[in-house]
């Protein structure tokens, strides 16, 4: 699971450029990350800070939504005063 992550993220990150040329809306897609990150909780229970495994997958699921965003900032596209701006 953690390799998939780490894949779907690495595919994701492709260079400004090349996100354009296949379509991808910057602005909606660093709209969808900050939603998710927004929306995200790690879990509280004894049994989750016991899981060394949890842990890991959620620290490179988190990774990779952080990379992704730095990603999305960086596109000229972006204007970086009114990102995580509420509407």
């Amino acid at each position: 699971m953690m390799s998939d992550n780490r894949k779907y993220f690495a595919l994701r990150e492709v260079p400004i450029d090349l996100q354009k040329a296949c379509g991808v809306d910057e602005l909606q897609s660093l709209e969808e990350e900050i939603s998710w990150l927004t929306e995200f909780e790690i879990p509280t229970s004894s049994e989750y800070a016991e899981s060394h495994v949890a842990r890991c997958l959620d620290n490179t699921l988190l990774t990779g939504h952080l990379r992704l965003i730095s990603t999305l900032v960086a596109s000229p596209k972006v204007d970086k005063k009114d990102v995580g701006k509420l509407s």
